[in-house]
């Protein structure tokens, strides 16, 4: 064959050689991109009949769930059986060890009463311990140099009822601690923290009173209240203090404890670790608790700051208990104020004449008792001369 002719003929039909060449390309790349598609869609709608039939899986055994239709491993079961146990005896055990504490509402001037009668007690007590206190700067009685976080309310006219009932925890909890502070003869409380409460409290500006990193919340079994005190002490201050918060009837935990060294406080003069001490030094440590009679020397030993995170724990008040609070209320409202008497007034004002004017009259009726016993002799005489006038 002509080498030149079969090159003529290539050249004159190389446009449709070209074309039947990208023909045959595009034809077989397509029938390959379908196979890829057809298999595509294959895996998904066999995905999407293994799901469906999944979900029929699931509502026929959410159907059947009481019958025996569904297979349960019997070591599921127990597993779950035992865990739910393990959860009852932790509730039942920790409701033992958490006491509810029940408080008897008080109006607002009574709560202000009652106080003030709380914080002079507890500056007494310090006195007594020898328990150093800060000065509030608005107190005008040395009675009652420090306010135990209570300052900004002690000259509040009228407290908002429904916030007392909390600040008659948070003062029972602060003389709780406090107590505990005397009895373990700490050389003086730095600062005493609560929450705030009152409008009067969160309108105040900071101040070492009110504890604002944490706030009160309450859980599936109690309510919890954080405190925060400093104080300083030796170190056997620490341990008696540990052990009065664990002796607490109710349940007291310690979140945090930071010892420290005071800025700048004077070390306590002691006697030195070889220094042998006197019959009267060693009489004194006795009596004080800090050693016994076979004690011969001690060892000196430097002032410690304490701070010390607390949390005051007690039960969830249920509803049978809400209700029973709310039951006693009309029997404290007569000397809450007047409007509650006002409401009470027509019921109260006339039982109260009826006891007065019944109050008279065994009065009255007394007398008449002791005019009869003078009848009765008067009666007596008359009959003994009609006896004798036959």
């Amino acid at each position: 064959m002509n080498k030149q002719l079969v090159v003529f003929y290539l050249k004159r039909h190389a446009i449709g050689i070209v074309g039947l060449i990208l023909a045959i390309g595009f034809g077989a790349g397509g029938f390959m991109m379908m196979g890829k598609a057809k298999a595509t869609v294959t895996k998904v709608e066999t995905d999407y009949t293994a799901a469906v039939d999944r979900r029929a899986t699931l509502e026929k055994g959410q159907s059947l769930g009481s019958s025996q239709g569904v297979k349960v491993d019997s070591k599921n079961v127990a597993a779950a059986n035992d865990e739910a146990e393990i959860y009852r005896g932790f509730i039942e055990d920790a409701a033992e060890v958490i006491q509810r504490d029940s408080i008897e509402p008080l109006g607002s001037e009574e709560f202000m009463v009652h106080m003030a009668s709380v914080i002079e007690e507890l500056n007494q007590r310090a006195r007594e311990a020898s328990v150093q206190v800060q000065s509030d700067p608005t107190n005008t009685s040395i009675r009652i140099p420090y306010n135990f976080t209570f300052m900004n309310l002690r000259a509040v006219p009228q407290l908002s009822k429904d916030k007392i009932p909390e600040l008659q925890v948070q003062l029972k909890d602060i003389r709780t601690i406090a107590e505990v502070l005397f009895q373990s003869r700490v050389r003086s409380i730095e600062s005493l923290q609560r929450t705030r409460v009152t409008h009067e409290d969160f309108t105040a500006a900071a101040s070492r009173d009110f504890l604002d990193t944490r706030l009160k919340y309450t859980n599936t079994i109690s309510v919890v209240r954080p405190y925060k005190v400093r104080f300083q002490c030796l170190s056997g201050g620490i341990a008696k203090t540990l052990n009065g918060f664990a002796s607490e009837e109710n349940f007291v935990v310690i979140r945090k404890m930071e010892v420290t060294k005071p800025g700048g406080a004077v070390e306590i003069p002691t006697a030195t670790a070889t220094q042998v001490l006197t019959p009267q030094q060693m009489a004194w440590l006795v009596r004080q608790g800090f050693a016994t009679s076979k004690a011969t020397n001690v060892t000196s030993e430097s002032l410690l700051a304490v701070d010390l995170d607390l949390d005051i724990i007690r039960k969830k008040p249920s509803d049978e208990d809400m209700s029973e609070e709310v039951e006693p209320v009309p029997i404290v409202a007569p000397q809450t104020g007047q409007p509650l008497n006002t409401t009470n007034a027509p019921a109260v004002t006339t039982n109260a004449p009826a006891v007065t004017t019944n109050a008279p009259a065994v009065n009255t009726n007394a007398p008449a008792v002791n005019t009869n016993a003078p009848a009765v002799n008067t009666n007596a005489i008359p009959i003994t001369p009609s006896t004798k006038a036959p």
